[in-house]
């Protein structure tokens, strides 16, 4: 997923009122096109059977072979979930027609129709209000692309994340959801996942038959082969083959495309489940009864949709709620079991929600298990990190009592983190204004201002702090040898594009703060994948860190895997280029982590992505990392602020030298090489010293030398790498690093107390 450059679309002498006024009418004329198209979708449900037009849209339009993604290598789909989940809507506003007509040459008139729908569905958000200020067309534009994402983005975790996720949090409020519904709520996500593996299960079984008749070539043998792979329809005879072979021009192509949409009919029974097969697929003692109240819960019922504004499938489409079309008694379908992950943890909510007192109780533990789960991310992540949970202190300015829900430190860096488990409300993923700025401010803002705070309170006072816990007992947090903080906020769902850029929100004017008081927030699920590809604690501190910075001077659009995807190609080291108000698309860069994470899925192997850099860099941090000498992690994170290619062009100096030095052929008593790392509001020096015969005392002092230097002065920080040229260790003999107060960009404030 390379980066390329993007003209500007208008003439640079054009005014923004005439390029304002050219988007407007695009999406006006967008607007009034799909206005007028998109009713028309429920022809194809009166023409044609429901369930197979769901079901062939599905396995043609949504199926790929295992290990494929279209979208990564063509950059868009022609057909998205979302149109399907439109569709099944339409579906339901109706009672079933009978049909056995195919779609047939029909199929890629569909396929263009809601693709040319689903483009006028995304223009017409170019419909920008007239007269709009600076700050009114940035809350335009966020609040559009928050409604992009509830219509078009699904599964923002990972399947196995989702169902993990969503047992977890089922698991707190077991005995009292059981009472209420007569179902364990960890067996029935365990079901999900079942129907999901089933579906996948029943389509390999019918194109494998499929496959059994397509690769004949004599018309006799694919009769007898379709016969015998379908038993259960009246037989092709002889008599009626013959006149099939001539009906198709006496063409085995043509025929076996007759055949293969006669077989395209029983599509529907892939994604068809009757109550037996799902009592089957939840391999427990539960009530069948309970099971049945469940299932009607989720489904919807041909008509049921009848009265519905179809305007509402776009952003609040119903059927994510209830996936689900009961088709007879006790019999069940579901054209977008694809996506089922995704709702699973909705699912969950919607019968949840029903009780009031069971509700309390699960909005309980969705907070104590979020920081669960978090604080077992992190000490997993930072084993030579000391880990402090639930913190509470007294604020001396206002005398308030306040919680940190974790800190950790490691070596001289802390990582403050707050957690928040409250959900999106629909009106929020809709984008209405009101309800989408609480959201932020509930689920971003306030974390953010609980962690700067402690962050201010910490280092106002350097040293030992006991505080007392929520359980009565104490943390003992010694600050003095912190010199760096890093702040953090975790949620339970995921916000896509707006979480992972809070500035946006803040130019836009729906956050009230100053960008310099940014603070990343991300879902839980994202740190875990964070955390999953990044080596070493170095580098996942250097990721917290960096992406701080990043998010303040580049407007990007992306969500946190698209970061992560972007950093492991270059750290975040992108030059001047940082500071220049770099526009930049990171959208599908988490494409090339999809392959490692759906293989590990399925329990396959597939190389892992990491933070590109050479071997002998790689080894110098993992051992740093293992020795961990004094300021072992700054050490590493100035190392980390350099290219792949810098790093290439360095060790090949310092190669040179070594070999050099061990002849002796250098001009002076003491010799290295330099480079500065990193654009000069960024800058650090990296040194590497090789050296023979020398003591520990005249090594040591070589190295301040070389700390001292006018190059140093105009630097961040320093690293000094030394390699005896006799003994030839590997990866290094010695390392020393120094650092200043500004290791960490100025700009970014740590401190509570100076927000205005």
């Amino acid at each position: 997923m390379k980066m390329f450059e993007v003209p500007e679309v208008f003439p640079e002498d054009w005014p923004k009122e005439k390029r304002m006024g050219v988007i407007r009418d695009i999406g006006r004329k967008a607007k009034e096109e799909f206005d007028e198209r998109y009713p028309s979708i429920i022809k194809w449900f009166e023409e044609y059977e429901a369930l197979y037009i769901l079901s062939f849209c599905a396995i043609y339009f949504l199926s790929y072979p295992e290990g494929t993604d279209p979208e990564a290598y063509k950059g868009e789909l022609d057909f998205y979930y979302h149109y399907l989940e439109i569709m099944q809507a339409f579906a339901l506003m109706q009672e079933r027609a009978i049909s056995v007509k195919p779609l047939a040459e029909k199929a890629e008139a569909l396929r263009t129709e809601m693709k040319e729908l689903g483009d006028l569905m995304g223009r017409r958000q170019y419909d920008v209000p007239d007269n709009v200020t600076e700050e009114e067309l940035l809350e335009h534009i966020l609040l559009w692309r928050m409604r992009d994402q509830t219509a078009a983005i699904r599964n923002w975790a990972y399947p196995k994340q989702m169902f993990m996720l969503t047992k977890g949090l089922a698991r707190g409020v077991r005995d009292k959801f059981r009472s209420l519904y007569g179902i364990d709520p960890e067996k029935l996500v365990d079901l999900l996942i079942g129907i999901v593996h089933s579906a996948g299960e029943k389509l390999n079984t019918h194109l494998a038959k499929v496959r059994g008749f397509m690769k004949i070539r004599n018309y006799e043998k694919v009769i007898k082969e379709y016969n015998e792979t379908w038993q259960d329809m009246v037989p092709i005879s002889n008599e009626e083959a013959k006149e099939l072979y001539k009906n198709s021009g006496e063409s085995c192509r043509n025929l076996k495309i007759m055949l293969l949409a006669h077989s395209d009919l029983r599509l529907s029974d892939i994604y068809t489940f009757s109550l037996d097969d799902l009592m089957r697929l939840l391999s427990s003692q539960e009530s069948e009864v309970a099971l049945r109240c469940i299932l009607d819960n989720w489904s919807f019922e041909f008509g049921d949709l009848k009265d519905h504004k179809t305007e509402y499938f776009v952003l609040d489409n119903p059927v994510l709620r209830k996936p689900f079309i009961k088709i007879a008694k006790d019999t069940y379908f579901s054209s977008i079991l694809g996506i089922l992950p995704h709702m699973t943890l909705g699912l969950l909510e919607g019968l949840v929600a029903v009780d009031k007192s069971l509700k309390k109780k699960y909005d309980h533990h969705k907070g104590d298990y979020l920081e669960e789960i978090a604080a077992d991310l992190i000490k997993r992540n930072f084993p030579n990190g000391t880990l402090f949970r639930q913190s509470q202190w007294n604020d001396p300015k206002t005398g308030l009592q306040y919680e940190n829900d974790l800190t950790v430190i490691i070596d001289s860096f802390a990582i403050v983190t707050e957690c928040k488990a409250g959900a999106v409300s629909a009106l929020a993923k809709r984008g209405e204004p009101f309800r989408f700025k609480r959201t932020l401010e509930d689920l971003i803002l306030e974390p953010a201002d609980q962690a700067n705070r402690f962050i201010e309170y910490l280092s106002s006072y350097p040293g030992m702090h006991i505080l007392k816990t929520r359980d009565g007992k104490e943390n003992r947090i010694d600050t003095t040898l912190v010199n760096y903080y890093i702040p953090l906020t975790l949620t339970i769902e995921d916000l896509g594009f707006i979480s992972s850029n809070i500035k946006e929100a803040i130019n836009g004017g729906l956050i009230k703060r100053e960008v310099r008081s940014l603070v990343p927030s991300m879902s839980v699920s994202a740190l875990e994948c964070v955390f999953e590809l990044l080596d070493n604690e170095v580098e996942k501190i250097h990721y917290l860190l960096r992406r701080r910075e990043f998010e303040h001077h580049v407007d990007y659009v992306g969500d946190e895997l698209d970061l992560l995807g972007f950093y492991l190609e270059n750290g975040f080291n992108i030059g001047d280029m940082e500071y220049t108000g770099l526009h930049i698309s990171l959208a599908n860069k988490s494409k090339e982590l999809d392959p490692y994470f759906t293989a590990k899925e399925v329990g396959k192997t597939v190389e892992k992505p990491s933070l590109q850099m050479t071997k002998w860099w790689k080894d110098i941090i993992n051992r740093v990392c293992l020795k961990r000498p004094k300021r072992w992690t700054e050490l590493g994170f100035i190392l980390l602020n350099s290219t792949k290619e810098d790093q290439t062009t360095f060790e090949y100096e310092m190669f040179c030298l070594r070999s050099r030095v061990k002849t002796g052929r250098v001009e002076h008593k003491h010799n290295w090489v330099t480079f500065l790392s990193g654009p000069e509001k960024r800058r650090y020096l990296i040194a590497g010293f090789p050296y023979k015969r020398l003591a520990r005392t005249v090594r040591n002092s070589v190295m301040q030398d070389i700390f001292a230097s006018e190059q140093r002065n105009q630097t961040r920080g320093a690293v000094c790498i030394g390699v005896n040229v006799e003994t030839n260790e590997y990866p290094y003999s010695v390392i020393a690093a120094v650092g200043e107060t500004c290791f960490i960009d100025s700009n970014l404030q740590t401190s509570f107390g100076n927000v205005k």
